[in-house]
């Protein structure tokens, strides 16, 4: 597999992950009395701690968690918060545009 072909695999991978994820914003919103911002930075949260801190090293996708500096952490967590705050906006948005809310 050429480097191309690894980038893209790895992009793919990567959406693929992130929109697995998008769900439980809308789980959480549906069952629960969590308000948007904190469906959202917990849907985030969750995904930072469960893919990137623990499946990632454990599956051989990277190196151990000790081997990277804390300010490369603090940046997944806070990327994966803003994620999770976009998922909550566009859910938001297309549930209010069909009438739905939960």
């Amino acid at each position: 597999m050429s480097g191309a072909q690894l980038d893209r695999a790895s992009l793919v991978a990567h959406f693929g992950l992130a929109i697995s994820w998008a769900p439980l914003y809308g789980l959480l919103r549906r069952s629960t009395a969590l308000r948007p911002v904190t469906a959202g930075l917990a849907t985030g949260a969750a995904m930072s701690v469960l893919a990137d801190e623990l499946m990632t090293p454990a599956f051989g996708f990277s190196a151990s968690n000790l081997e990277y500096p804390l300010v490369t952490h603090l940046r997944g967590v806070a990327a994966h918060l803003v994620f999770g705050l976009a998922v909550a906006a566009v859910t938001e948005t297309a549930w209010s545009l069909r009438g739905r809310r939960p």
